[in-house]
């Protein structure tokens, strides 16, 4: 487990279900948190800056929660995540990289990664067997 004690933290996704809660609870615990959205609107920077090698290099991890779609949006609309999502991923993941020390980028993924797996528990390491196009993009 990484400690996230002290450190600057971006969080994309700024407008969805899980990262205002997340940027709150964080600001709480002391934390300086900068969150994202792709409109930049509302409080939140913009999410093509945080995609700039030079903006990067201001954070020390990356929670990324930014996402287009959900499971139900992904299945009637083939290929959002190919065209907005992964993309994205690619960028954040490419600014770090360029950065003279990479921040920690942390994905915020799906259980339906894994499939049906019924009540056996699973761990990150467990085959994926994605249950649709959701959870096969991420």
């Amino acid at each position: 487990m990484i400690n996230l004690a002290g450190q600057r933290i971006a969080i994309t996704g700024a407008k969805g279900r899980l990262a205002p809660g997340l940027a709150r609870y964080l600001r709480a615990q002391g934390h300086s948190v900068q969150t994202f959205s792709r409109s930049g609107e509302e409080g939140h920077r913009a999410m093509t800056e945080v995609v700039d090698p030079a903006a990067m290099r201001d954070f020390d991890a990356v929670l990324h929660l930014g996402w287009s779609t959900v499971p139900l949006v992904s299945e009637e609309t083939p290929g959002v995540e190919e065209m907005e999502d992964l993309p994205l991923a690619r960028a954040l993941v490419a600014a770090a990289a360029s950065c003279p020390v990479a921040p920690n980028i942390f994905f915020f993924s799906t259980a339906a990664v894994y499939g049906n797996t019924g009540s056996t528990p699973v761990a990150e390491d467990h085959e994926c067997r994605p249950l649709g196009r959701y959870a096969a993009a991420k």
